[in-house]
C-alpha cells in the first residue's frame, strides 16, 4: 500500500485554524444548539449555522492559497 501524499492532510491540518478564526460564529451557534437540544426541530439554528459555515469555508479558503 503507498502512502498518501502530505498535500492530502493539508485541509485537515488548516482546520484547527480556521475553527479558530470561527470561534464566535461557533460560539453563538453551539449557545443555540444547547438552549435548543432538548426540543429538536428541523431548521433550529440554521441562520447561526449558516454564518458558522460561512465563516469556515471563508477560512478554509484562505488556508488554501497560503
Amino acid at each position: 500500500m503507498t502512502k498518501p501524499s502530505r498535500q492530502a492532510y493539508k485541509p485537515l491540518a488548516a482546520l484547527p485554524q480556521a475553527a479558530a478564526q470561527c470561534a464566535e460564529a461557533g460560539r453563538v451557534y453551539g449557545k443555540c444548539i444547547g438552549a435548543k437540544y432538548m426540543d429538536v426541530e428541523r431548521g433550529m439554528c440554521e441562520r447561526e449555522f449558516v454564518q458558522f459555515r460561512q465563516c469556515m469555508v471563508e477560512a478554509m479558503k484562505r488556508a488554501r492559497r497560503s
